[in-house]
């Protein structure tokens, strides 16, 4: 007999042994720069890989340094794979820019190829005569004269005879270098409590603006070089501080008392002092032997420098507090030392942040206020907002070039900008103060006596 046999039937699942590709970054180039002016461009991008990610972001960063990231100046075009156009705004004339395409997905950020373009330069009319020897740039942010036989309170008088009283500060921008400081500030008029110093008007005083209500402090510049932020903002905050006590330098192994900056504390500011939180104290088991290692990560730990704050930095929350930026209660204790000397020990040397004190003094801002008052105007009923006048000054009577012109030009440009600008070498005033307040540069025409 025949038997059949039936076999069961079996199901086979196949399963695949080639490794699944994990996900990469997009990949990203970037086209041709098109439609340059003086102050914006465009440029095109592609996205052609996702990386297998989805990708999130794309679009295009600059800046006037080399490599940007999107960490900096960038537009956002859309997400996903393509071409992509992109409008690059506020830029500055003349000026030479690098562009990159970035595409992010949830690995990271492509860059596309740089590229660079230097945008077209304005086209300059010639400088209006104000009279006295005074002329006003086109773009409305600088005028120039000489001080030939001429004071300060002559230069001021002059001014306030064709603008308006609207002037919070004055620049003195030397160009012949004839001033011998780097830079400096001279107050002139005081309308704030709780400083550490009187109320005063100098305005009336000196008769340049009888009745004045604005103009704070003037800033001499002492050439183009030393019209930088870095001396700009330091002598921007003397407007405000310091005013409470005197501070203490160490310049090799001598002590000075110091007035206006910080001198050894750990205010940490525009005007001085170090980083309280890498501050040691009790080196080799000496209570008054301690280490405060540079701020600026310099290799040589210059104490004048540390001290005096000419650095790129922001403000320190009591300057900003002084400033009429913050709330009493967002600052915190601050410490002074005093009795200062070099650790007569040659592993510990001044240059590397080491310093022996004999008096260390720490006040809380209950102290600052319990000794000079609340600040008044408080925060956050206070100003915010600051009209500079920029001033060329030359030895004699002369014609300002069109360079000169337009480096004072673009120095206010950069510092006047209210947000984070495209120069990752120093931060503007808006940076500097956490975005808190700003500077106004522009439309002098506009404060101008009729």
């Amino acid at each position: 007999m025949k038997q059949t046999i039936t076999l069961p039937l079996i199901a086979f699942v196949l399963f695949s042994c080639i490794p699944q590709e994990a996900p990469m970054i997009p990949v990203v180039s970037t086209g041709e720069i098109t439609n340059i002016t003086t102050t914006t461009a465009s440029c095109s991008g592609n996205v052609t890989a996702d990386g297998g990610a989805e990708v999130t972001a794309r679009g295009v960063c600059w800046s006037i340094s080399e490599n940007p990231t999107v960490s900096g100046s960038k537009t956002t075009n859309g997400t996903d794979t393509g071409t992509f156009a992109a409008d690059l705004t506020n830029l500055t004339a003349n000026t030479t820019y690098y562009v990159r395409t970035y595409a992010t997905n949830s690995i990271g950020t492509a860059y596309g190829e740089q590229r660079s373009f230097k945008t077209a330069e304005e086209e300059v009319a010639p400088p209006t005569d104000l009279g006295d020897g005074f002329f006003m740039h086109s773009a409305g942010r600088v005028i120039a004269t000489h001080y030939k036989d001429r004071s300060m309170n002559d230069l001021l008088a002059h001014i306030y005879s064709k603008f308006r009283d609207e002037i919070d500060f004055v620049f003195f921008v030397y160009k012949d270098n004839s001033y011998a400081f780097g830079g400096g500030y001279s107050a002139m008029m005081n309308d704030v409590e709780g400083l550490g110093r009187g109320l005063y008007n100098e305005g009336t005083i000196y008769n340049y603006n009888p009745n004045g209500e604005h103009l704070y402090g003037v800033i001499r510049f002492g050439g183009f070089q030393e019209f930088n932020p870095e001396i700009m903002k330091h002598e921007l905050c003397h407007r405000w501080a310091n005013y409470m006590r005197s501070t203490y330098q160490l310049i090799s192994n001598v002590e000075y008392e110091i007035h206006a900056h910080w001198g050894f504390s750990d205010v940490n500011g525009m005007l001085g002092g170090f980083d309280r939180t890498t501050v040691r104290a009790n080196i080799a088991g000496n209570p008054m032997w301690y280490h405060a290692p540079n701020i600026n990560g310099c290799e040589l730990w210059e104490a004048q420098g540390a001290t005096m704050g000419i650095e790129d930095k922001i403000y320190a929350p009591l300057e900003l507090y002084l400033m009429g930026l913050i709330p009493a209660e967002d600052v915190p204790d601050v410490t002074f030392y005093s009795g200062l000397s070099v650790i007569p020990n040659a592993s510990y040397p001044l240059a590397d942040g080491y310093f022996a004190a004999e008096a260390v003094e720490t006040w809380s801002i209950g102290d600052i206020i319990s000794r000079f008052g609340a600040r008044n105007p408080a925060y956050p009923n206070t100003q915010n907002e600051f009209r500079i006048l920029t001033v060329i000054l030359t030895e004699e009577p002369r014609a300002i070039q069109d360079d000169e012109w337009e480096l004072v030009n673009n120095m206010l440009l950069k510092m006047s900008y209210a947000g984070p600008d495209d120069d990752d070498s120093s931060l503007n005033f808006w940076e500097a103060t956490l975005g808190k307040a700003t500077l106004i540069v522009d439309e002098l025409d506009q404060i101008l006596k009729q």
